[in-house]
């Protein structure tokens, strides 16, 4: 909501959250911090690694939902959709750490070269492709190879 951002608020800071106090009525701490939270389908992961990978490393800061925010403000005929694409060409140094790399393979693949030959080194691979028959996944790092039966 950009009712109030012009106002440029900020964090008042009460004595630590009591849940003591507060179960019986008594508000006088902060209150239990609410992060901001991502959720999705429990077989993401299995049904697309890459999503699921791209989800996990998200982390949108108060600061950047602030700067979006205000940008709102100034530019209100905007649309939000407007406004996010402009934070994320402006803050590409934010968000690139979120995509997951080409070479990291999941259980059931391999590291391949350019050439789609199965390596056994990040220094020759370019991507992953599932393992043929014949040849089983093996975890090596943070990224799976295939290696003959």
């Amino acid at each position: 909501d950009i009712s109030f951002i012009h106002v440029d608020p900020a964090r008042v800071v009460f004595p630590p959250y009591n849940v003591k106090e507060s179960s019986i009525g008594i508000f006088k701490t902060d209150i239990d911090r609410l992060p901001l939270l991502k959720y999705v389908y429990n077989g993401l992961k299995a049904a697309s690694y890459g999503v699921y990978s791209f989800l996990k490393r998200m982390a949108v800061s108060m600061e950047a939902v602030e700067t979006m925010l205000k940008d709102k403000k100034l530019n209100a005929d905007d649309s939000y959709e407007t406004v996010a694409c402009r934070w994320l060409r402006q803050h590409e140094e934010e968000w690139t750490p979120w995509i997951p790399s080409a070479t990291e393979c999941v259980a059931g693949q391999g590291l391949v070269a350019k050439n789609g030959s199965y390596v056994l080194s990040l220094l020759n691979a370019s991507g992953c492709q599932w393992c043929r028959p014949g040849w089983h996944s093996v975890s090596s790092g943070n990224t799976h190879v295939c290696k003959p039966c």
